[in-house]
């Protein structure tokens, strides 16, 4: 039969298949002709057109069903033979590839989605009940590797080989192929494509949690030696291509048709898919919040505790570092919530155990990086559900109502006023609220009161003179407040309220001196060292003896400077705790040396505070938003409470909600976010965190002949691990 009498069969076939609406499973003479009739893909896409394959699928569609059942067995039969394909072999799978190619988009594309299920994946009793859709995925990458056909035919073995196609990673040596597996080889990608594309055609909404079951059976389903063989055949094709040739004839890619490239083409077009599928249900926050699972049941330890948060905590880091596109899916999806609830819940549960200080230093550098993303903020409007979180929500103030930015910064609140002895880093908590500020539309009642507190405290004289960064914290504080008022103010009546019911706090510390800050400082040193001395005088003193670590309160009651000191300074060397030089280098030229003032405390080591350095910081504070908030609305308010009688809020929050700001407040300053750049020292240090957490492990679980079992490694370990200390000390910014 000539090219055209084969045309016009299989024309004749194709409005056959249509036209009878049921053409009998045993007529092989008919069902044969479309995978032998077609010479090239182009009569198949031609001769078989949208409007012939939508006829079918809607007005006959067990032919539809009949033609994919035969299609497929000639398919999976070749995939069994025991020979090198003949050329008829050849030319009858290729067609099975063109239809199927051909055909599968207008199933895709089909309102009626029982179809797709029925056709492909109903359980099949035939191979185990594995599901045809399952078994067609598989069978097409078998072909990727069908000798005689994608690859050439060997003296070794027939049949499927998991030959990488190309030199480089995973194999030195590149098979040699002709033009017709090179060909074979474009044809085939281009179905395996047409597989993976079943998710272009779901609502957009639908599609992050969209399972497309095609991509799922070749990501989960094939054998490792088929999947290392896979990527590293698209890996390697990519790399090697030479878009120049051994022609360098000018113009010489005018004059040779150019297979190669298309086939690249394909293999970058299906690494990039490949890489960008996530199967629904598998990441890491079901590990991480299984501790908060698991310590919120009504029965103590009838849950299971996976104890590999510190590795998972890890393992998240490294992804979020080295792979932007897994940091875009995270921040993108609702499961950045529920690694956030997870984060908190750490580090309230280790904040007071030095032991965890690795942990808790992680977990606030995680904090940290995620805040940087705007999604991230934005995420952060959603609703709070406390049954989401488990024992996380009990490590914030209960509230009714609010979002996930209520909890948390009230997490942060929560955090930062820790009594005792802490190993948090509170300067890091502060810069992710402060990232994510912009974006808190609504925070509730409780959270704007609660931001007050912790600003009432960090801008206690005393505070802010006791140590060389303790003004940083109340930068921050105020860098919030703008960008809420700036950004979100419609929405955050409430926090306007608490603001204007602090006024105090805001003028005393535009009005507060050096003089003032120092004797008030000193005052509650003095008050240190009496009563340290009256327990002295009250108690023997022995080896064990400590000062109490009661906390202390300045005028307004709140934390004292001496216990931020100590909980957020670590021991450096005398020299250290003096005015750093790049403090000094701040100062004005004029500057005169820093005159000591005599501590008054017990320990003679203090952070020693001078004029210069005070008006340097102090002069730049972000006051003036909320100042002229607080000269506007201040008197007015003030003026309601004392003419009304007032009692309750609601009035209030409502004459605030009536008003507008709106050309009062400046214009709002450009959103500045504060990035982690980890620099030398924490890179050394995550590396011995890493290897700390694995020894731990090791150590714990008693793991029989594992290497690092032993006291000569611990000895290894705790030598690098206090050099790493000492580094970090070296490297630490001023």
């Amino acid at each position: 039969m000539g090219a055209t009498e084969s045309k016009l069969a299989f024309r004749k076939s194709v409005f056959q298949i249509y036209e009878q609406k049921n053409v009998p499973a045993t007529n092989e003479s008919f069902w044969s002709n479309f995978y032998t009739l077609p010479d090239t893909a182009e009569d198949v896409f031609n001769l078989f057109g949208a409007k012939d394959i939508r006829r079918v699928r809607d007005t006959a569609p067990a032919n539809l069903e009949t033609l994919l059942s035969k299609i497929t067995s000639r398919l999976f039969a070749f995939l069994t033979l025991s020979t090198f394909p003949t050329r008829d072999d050849t030319r009858a799978v290729l067609n099975c590839i063109r239809i199927l190619t051909r055909i599968l988009p207008y199933i895709f594309e089909h309102d009626d989605q029982t179809l797709e299920e029925r056709l492909f994946w109903a359980p099949s009793t035939e191979e185990d009940e594995i599901p045809l859709g399952t078994r067609l995925a598989r069978a097409v990458i078998k072909l990727l590797f069908f000798r005689g056909f994608t690859l050439p035919v060997g003296t070794e073995s027939v049949g499927v080989q998991y030959l990488i196609w190309e030199q480089g990673v995973g194999s030195s040596i590149t098979p040699p192929v002709g033009r017709d597996e090179t060909n074979n080889r474009i044809e085939t990608m281009r179905l395996l494509m047409t597989l993976l594309s079943r998710s272009m055609y779901c609502p957009p909404p639908e599609v992050l949690n969209f399972e497309n079951r095609w991509a799922k059976a070749i990501l989960t389903g094939l054998e490792k030696k088929a999947a290392l063989a896979l990527l590293c055949s698209l890996l390697n094709t990519v790399v090697n291509y030479d878009p120049v040739g051994w022609a360098v004839l000018p113009y010489n890619h005018l004059l040779f048709a150019n297979a190669e490239e298309h086939l690249v083409t394909l293999c970058l077009q299906a690494l990039v898919v490949l890489l960008d599928i996530r199967p629904p249900g598998v990441d890491l926050s079901q590990l991480l919040t299984n501790p908060l699972e698991s310590a919120n049941t009504y029965l103590p330890g009838s849950t299971k505790r996976a104890n590999i948060h510190v590795e998972v905590l890890l393992c998240f880091w490294k992804l979020m570092e080295h792979n932007e596109g897994f940091a875009h899916q995270i921040m993108e999806s609702d499961k950045i919530l529920l690694v956030l609830a997870s984060i908190i819940y750490f580090l309230v549960e280790a904040r007071t155990d030095p032991a965890q200080a690795g942990l808790v230093r992680l977990c606030s550098f995680l904090l940290h990086i995620i805040s940087q993303s705007r999604t991230f903020g934005v995420q952060l409007n959603a609703a709070f559900d406390h049954s989401l979180v488990g024992a996380a929500a009990k490590c914030v103030p209960t509230f009714t109502s609010g979002t996930w930015a209520d909890f948390f910064f009230l997490a942060i609140h929560t955090l930062t006023t820790t009594p005792g002895q802490t190993v948090l880093n509170r300067e890091s908590l502060l810069v992710a609220m402060t990232n994510v500020s912009p974006y808190a539309k609504s925070l509730n009642p409780t959270t704007s009161t609660k931001l007050l507190s912790l600003f009432s405290m960090f801008s206690n004289p005393a505070f802010v003179v006791a140590n060389e960064s303790n003004h940083k914290l109340v930068f921050y504080l105020l860098e919030t407040f703008n960008n809420l008022l700036q950004y979100q103010v419609a929405g955050n009546t409430a926090l306007i309220y608490a603001i204007i019911r602090h006024s105090s706090k805001f003028y005393d510390l535009r009005d507060l001196t050096f003089d003032k800050a120092v004797a008030e400082l000193d005052r509650i040193r003095t008050l240190r060292a009496r009563k340290h001395n009256e327990q002295q005088d009250q108690q023997p003193v022995t080896a064990s003896s400590k000062p109490d670590a009661e906390s202390e309160t300045g005028a307004s009651g709140t934390a004292t400077p001496e216990e931020t000191e100590q909980n957020t300074e670590p021991q450096r060397p005398p020299m250290e705790r003096r005015l750093s030089e790049k403090a000094k280098g701040k100062l004005p030229a004029n500057a005169a040396p820093p005159t000591p003032i005599a501590p008054t405390g017990p320990s003679d080591q203090k952070f020693v505070p001078i004029p210069e350095w005070f008006n340097y910081w102090h002069v730049h504070l972000p006051l003036q938003t909320l100042l002229i908030l607080l000269d506007a609305l201040s008197p007015t308010v003030e003026s309601m409470i004392q003419s009304q009688s007032i009692t309750d809020d609601k009035p209030i929050i409502d004459f605030l909600n009536s008003g507008t700001l709106v050309g009062l407040l400046p214009l709002p300053h450009p959103i500045s976010v504060r990035r982690w750049h980890g620099g030398e020292a924490t890179r050394v240090w995550i590396t011995s965190y890493i290897w700390g957490a694995i020894f731990e492990r090791s150590v714990k679980e008693r793991e029989v002949g594992s290497v690092w079992m032993g006291k000569s490694f611990g000895d290894i370990l705790l030598k690098f691990c206090r050099k790493v200390t000492h580094y970090a000390w070296l490297q630490a910014p001023a």
